[in-house]
C-alpha cells in the first residue's frame, strides 16, 4: 500500500501482529501490537514523518510534482473525516457536507 514507514508496517516487518487499531477524533489514533521490535515500532512515526516531509520539500522544486503531491495530501486529510463523520456531527459548527448521510 504505502512505502511510508508507519507503526503498522514496522510491526509486521519486525515479526509482530496487530491486535487493534483505534481512531479517536479528539485524542488521535492508537495501534496495539503484540511482539515485534519495540524501539523500531516506536520510532516508526518519526521516521515516516521525516520521509513525508522530505518528499514535500523535494516536490516543491517542480510544479507538476507539487500539484500531484498536494492532491494526495488533500486526499489523505479528507479520508479520515469519513471514518469520524458521526463524531464530528455532534458539534454545532460542523459544515453541512460533513454531516450528510453518504455511504463510505
Amino acid at each position: 500500500m504505502s512505502l511510508v514507514v508507519t507503526a503498522r508496517t514496522k510491526a509486521i516487518m519486525t515479526g509482530g501482529t496487530i491486535v487493534k487499531i483505534t481512531i479517536d477524533p479528539t485524542v488521535g489514533g492508537c495501534t496495539i501490537v503484540e511482539g515485534g521490535h519495540p524501539p523500531s515500532i516506536l520510532s516508526a512515526g518519526y521516521i515516516g514523518s521525516t520521509i513525508v516531509g522530505a518528499l514535500f520539500v523535494l516536490a516543491g522544486f517542480d510544479t507538476l510534482v507539487s500539484k500531484i503531491i498536494s492532491f494526495f495530501a488533500g486526499f489523505g486529510l479528507i479520508t479520515p473525516l469519513v471514518l469520524v463523520r458521526d463524531k464530528l456531527c455532534e458539534f454545532s459548527p460542523t459544515p453541512l457536507f460533513l454531516c450528510m448521510n453518504i455511504a463510505p
